[in-house]
């Protein structure tokens, strides 16, 4: 496996943590704590990594959750006996059809050389340049010491066996692009944070219909059993904090329409499938009105049994949801 194994104290298990990007960053990134091996148990070694190995190390991983990756954390220390110290880099990277790493760089940060100490810390850097993950997708946290210093040696943690399904640990070949070693039965020390993309805010549902806050709500609509009319079902919306306000950003942000109607018991209820009324609406998506800015589904009366409904509004990509209830007498 050609790694360096240095054995640890069981007081130098318990890892202090150091930010490396220094002022104004808290101790714990407040992010959503994505794909990580924290937990685990560590093995008492690490994978080596400096100029005179030739060597980088990585952990491939899959993300959880979509979003932006804003911070990295590894398990990492200092392993030479010298006082001559480098910084370390880290690097978010994508990965081939193969689940390999890749150059292909994403997002960046380093580790001051101060950082790095003979205990194995976990060290966390801030990418300025955020990268944007989806979930369900691989990606690689990357450790090199780029400064060339070869008498320096840098060690990251490894864990107590192979604890990790959605990644494994990599040795890279600084020089040669097509050498790159899994290494098996253990996993790297990491953690990856993500920002994740704010849900939408899916506005009340606009006059002529009623706003109401349940289905036993006084001020419901209620509409004429065999009617040939519509119900106008409007609203206004915003994703990742700002309006939808032109075609662009509504085909970005589809919403669904999802009509229900509302037996004795939950367990009675039932989803009306067609709701499609002329041809200004297709499938369950509402369309946009752009001179109005809001997003509209013309749900047709005619076909409607009598009794109460809930209107469900969703955004397609998962981005947030709201209900809305209406009466056909």
């Amino acid at each position: 496996m050609a790694m360096r194994k240095v054995m640890l104290l069981l007081a130098a298990m318990a890892a202090a943590v150091l930010m490396a990007t220094g002022v104004g960053v808290a101790d714990t990134p407040s992010d959503t704590l994505d794909a990580n091996t924290l937990s685990a148990p560590l093995d008492g070694g690490g994978m080596g990594f400096n100029s005179s190995t030739g060597f980088n190390v990585a952990q491939t991983f899959t993300a959880e959750h979509d979003g932006q990756v804003t911070y990295a954390q590894a398990n990492l220390w200092f392993a030479s006996s010298g006082t001559i110290k480098e910084n370390v880099l880290l690097q978010l990277v994508s990965v081939d059809s193969s689940g390999k790493p890749t150059t292909d760089v994403l997002a960046s940060g380093t580790v001051p050389a101060a950082n790095m100490t003979p205990i194995p810390t976990t060290q966390t850097v801030q990418f300025s340049n955020p990268a944007t993950v989806q979930a369900g997708t691989k990606y690689a946290l990357k450790a090199s010491a780029p400064g060339g210093f070869r008498s320096v040696s840098n060690a990251w943690s490894l864990t107590n066996g192979d604890v990790y399904p959605g990644g494994e640990a990599f040795r890279v070949s600084s020089s040669d692009l097509n050498n790159i070693q899994p290494v098996t039965g253990f996993d790297l020390v990491f953690a990856i944070y993500v920002a994740t993309t704010p849900p939408c805010t899916i506005g009340e549902i606009e006059s002529p219909v009623n706003d109401v806050s349940s289905a036993d709500d006084e001020g419901m609509s209620a509409y004429k059993y065999g009617s040939r009319g519509v119900i106008p079902a409007k609203f206004k919306a915003a994703c990742d904090n700002d309006p939808i306000d032109t075609q662009e950003d509504a085909d970005a942000h589809p919403m669904n329409l999802k009509l229900t109607k509302l037996g004795s018991t939950p367990a009675d209820d039932v989803v009306v499938e067609n709701t499609v009324t002329g041809s200004a609406n297709t499938g369950d998506l509402f369309r946009f009105d752009d001179d109005n800015d809001h997003y509209i589904y013309n749900i047709g009366v005619k076909g409607l049994d009598a009794g109460k409904y809930k209107l469900t509004i969703s955004e397609a990509n998962g981005g947030g949801s709201h209900d809305e209830w209406f009466s056909i007498q």
